[in-house]
Parts: C-alpha cells; structure tokens; sequence
C-alpha cells in the first residue's frame, strides 16, 4: 500500500517509533487542503500506548476541520532524539516516525493527561 523506507539502515523499529511517540507532545499533521494543496500544522498530541491511538484537540471548526470533512487521509509526523555527530557538526540526527492513515472523529471521549485536557478531535490506529 505505502512504499518501504528506501534506506533501511535509518529504520527504527516498533518499539523505538511507540517511544518517539509516547515522548514527544508535538508532530506534524499533513492533510488534503484547499484547491489541492497539502495543508501541514504543527498540533499537540496524546499517544495511548495501550489502544495504539494518537488523540489530538481542535476547535470545532476552521481550515483543518474543513479539509478533514473533503478527505479522511492523513499524514502525522513526530521527531525528536536528537544529537549532534561531532564528526558533522553541521548535520543533527534525529528520528522520526511517520504515521499514514485515516482519521475518525470522535466528539465523545475526553482523555485527562497532565494538567490539561485532550479532547479527541481525531483518532488515528498506529498499524
């Protein structure tokens, strides 16, 4: 369905892309936008290790909501770890997982984390 990581020397793992994602607050949320331009937002998120979710909060209304209302597909990217190679200091590493999949909105269920609250404006099943 999706093409394989052309480098598989800089692929990581299931259990090293769930801590990147359990670590990190904030991604990137990549979607169909107006006139067919891609719209991308950086977005807090929760991700529930147990369920394999990734919960975001929103508005109700605006440009994200409009462009997820013409098309479900969705592309959310998390990145962190990073280090500086002292041998390149020019270049950081870092990893990063990207997350390809369909969202669904769910206006019910609120999650309590930290001091806020997450309200589910869209779910996505990590596979």
């Amino acid at each position: 369905m999706f093409k394989p990581i052309r480098k598989k020397i800089n692929e990581i793992d299931r259990t090293a892309t769930e801590a990147l994602l359990t670590s990190n607050r904030r991604g990137i949320l990549a979607m169909n936008g107006d006139n067919g331009y891609p719209y991308a937002i950086p977005i807090n998120y929760f991700y529930d290790n147990e369920t394999q979710k990734i919960y975001f909060h929103g508005a109700k209304a605006g440009h994200k909501v409009d462009a997820l209302k013409v098309s479900d597909k969705v592309c959310f990217t998390v990145y962190g770890d990073e280090h500086i190679d002292e041998s390149e200091p020019w270049a950081p590493y870092v990893q990063s997982a990207v997350v390809v999949n369909k969202y669904k909105r769910n206006n019910r269920l609120a999650l309590r984390y930290a001091k806020g609250f997450y309200y589910t404006l869209i779910l996505i099943n990590v596979i």
